[in-house]
């Protein structure tokens, strides 16, 4: 994962941190990495605040058990600046909304007041690869939520999933760009 957030804090020109520490699980301390990285684009600050927990179940020699693996944790910031869009919530469909609409390439869905807003979020290839994600992988489950302030508007997104998927940030980044300049001053 360093090597990631290496090459987007060179793109970006933004600023990377790492912290290496351990957790306790209950019965030994094993290996935690925090990734934070910031970076602007146009009138937006991006922060990601990318945390790994690894398992004693993630060595090559140990049954895959599923809730006993790995652990990453991602918040995301994004402060659009001087910007007025109204508050959104994007979520994945429902399970059974997913079974009986298999055919549908929308896997989430949409809160939001204003239909251009919406219209732009279910249109977004950029999300709907980051929701088709939660297919292959059910953990993976994101929220995304955009909230208007007193000086501009701030997009969390906040996810966990068992895996590194390096497409899953990419994949938010370029949503969040496509978002500032269809929307942003």
């Amino acid at each position: 994962m360093r090597e990631l957030f290496e090459d987007i804090r060179s793109k970006e020109d933004g600023e990377l941190s790492v912290t290496k520490g351990t957790w306790y699980n209950g019965n030994a301390y094993l290996p935690n990495v925090k990734y934070v990285l910031k970076f602007s684009y146009h009138s937006a600050e991006i922060y990601i605040d990318y945390e790994t927990f690894k398992s004693e179940f993630s060595k090559p020699s140990s049954a895959d058990l599923g809730a006993f693996g790995d652990r990453h944790i991602c918040h995301w910031t994004c402060r659009i600046q001087d910007t007025l869009l109204p508050d959104f919530r994007i979520e994945p469909r429902s399970y059974f909304k997913r079974i009986f609409d298999k055919n549908s390439e929308i896997k989430f869905k949409v809160e939001c007041k204003d239909e251009m807003l919406s219209s732009f979020m279910y249109r977004n290839k950029e999300l709907i690869r980051l929701f088709g994600i939660s297919e292959s992988s059910p953990e993976f489950s994101p929220q995304l939520i955009g909230k208007a302030e007193s000086k501009g508007y701030t997009i969390s997104i906040n996810y966990n999933t068992q895996g590194e998927y390096k497409s899953i940030i990419y994949s938010a980044i370029s949503f969040c760009k496509e978002l500032i300049e269809a929307f942003g001053t």
